[in-house]
């Protein structure tokens, strides 16, 4: 199958990076013909070296296949974009476009070249409400019209797609569509399991002894990743677990710092190359994923659950994170906190984390969580796309 993804403005995404490429390289061990285009607005063509790199990147992960589409900003640039990702499209001759988010199927979907699977991997008007931490009645004029852009274009991806890819039930829940949705959970490539020298090797890079029990939040400080949160929560841990030790990695090392000093929490703070991080993952004894109680977690499915786990790390997460709790619930994958603070909460962690075995962690995401399965569960969403356009078109 000739498979042509699209992405309209996010190649330096870190999300892009550790999902829509690995799967990319997937996709073509498979034997699929796979080519990428890629919208960038000129104001980051002109920024050469964040961009040239994700641009690097993203023409190792097609193969070489690669078109990227600049176009201006401005009012005038939807149109414009959607013009010159056609031609892309079309010089492509993909029988299906793989459009990752609403606004690529969007173009997809005007570009009329090849059946289109809209690969929605979050609910983007909840995330922009969210972001501007507002009340859409207190939005601006501006800020209104974006989110009802935003909400069209999550209508039209999801009705008029040939398939939808989600990735919970939660989100298939929250469409309107019946027919035609595949729930694909976020992947991470699986890690070697670290001997004991490499892992003692590990440990010592983050001040972690052998009789010490490390916790890590990796992640973003973003206000619904609840990272404040995280760190009260250990605070009380440290109660019941003395030995226990708190290590942040973030992108932003010095706000890392900061958190922990307003906190009172002693603390290591590393800010590494994703790829670098996720390795790392291995030298601790559990990971955190706390969010806030939001729909935009509410249908979510976080990388970093998948990369906890290939690191064989047990994870302690709040209820109602798209899927993952009740699958750490079902599984005994970990801890699930009804309310992530104060004693009792610590308690739960203290005396049920340490019994979760890392192999059991490990096992679960070599089965489940891996681009070589999920890549085969695409397959079969391009399969439906496909056939829909054919049907369609007969």
């Amino acid at each position: 199958m000739r498979i042509a993804a699209l992405l309209s403005g996010e190649v330096s995404a870190p999300a892009v990076h550790a999902q829509t490429f690995p799967l990319l390289r997937a996709l073509r061990s498979r034997g699929h013909e796979v080519g990428l285009v890629v919208t960038v607005s000129l104001r980051r063509w002109l920024r050469p070296a964040g961009t040239a790199y994700a641009l690097s990147l993203a023409r190792e992960a097609a193969g070489g296949l690669l078109r990227v589409v600049p176009h201006p900003p401005g009012h005038c640039w939807p149109r414009v974009e959607g013009f010159l990702a056609r031609r892309a499209l079309r010089a492509l001759r993909p029988d299906v476009v793989h459009a990752r988010q609403a606004r690529a199927a969007v173009l997809a979907l005007g570009a009329r070249s090849g059946a289109v699977l809209a690969d929605l991997r979050g609910i983007r008007p909840e995330e922009f409400l969210l972001a501007t931490e507002r009340e859409e009645e207190d939005l601006s004029r501006g800020q209104r019209g974006k989110l009802a852009r935003l909400r069209l274009e999550e209508r039209t991806a999801s009705k008029h797609a040939g398939a939808v890819v989600c990735v919970s039930e939660c989100f298939r829940r929250r469409l309107t569509r019946v027919d035609g949705v595949f729930v694909i959970p976020n992947a991470a490539e699986p890690l070697a399991v670290a001997g004991p020298d490499e892992r003692r090797a590990l440990r010592r890079r983050f001040g972690l002894r052998d009789d010490e029990f490390g916790f890590v939040y990796s992640g973003s400080l973003a206000a619904w990743q609840f990272a404040r949160e995280t760190v009260r929560l250990f605070r009380e841990i440290r109660n019941a677990m003395p030995r226990a030790r708190l290590t942040l990695l973030v992108h932003d090392r010095a706000a890392g710092e900061s958190l922990l000093r307003e906190e009172e929490v002693a603390g290591t703070v590393e800010s590494l190359p994703a790829a670098e991080a996720a390795a790392a993952l291995r030298a601790f004894d559990a990971g955190f994923l706390l969010r806030r109680a939001h729909p935009v977690n509410a249908v979510a499915c976080p990388v970093k659950f998948a990369e906890y786990l290939h690191a064989g790390l047990p994870v302690v997460a709040t209820g109602g994170i798209g899927d993952v709790s009740e699958t750490i619930r079902r599984e005994g994958l970990g801890v699930v906190l009804p309310e992530p603070e104060g004693p009792e909460a610590a308690r739960r962690v203290a005396e049920n984390l340490p019994v979760v075995e890392g192999g059991r962690c490990r096992a679960f995401a070599r089965e489940r969580l891996t681009f070589e399965r999920t890549s085969g569960e695409y397959e079969t969403a391009f399969e439906h796309a496909a056939g829909t356009k054919r049907c369609g078109s007969a």
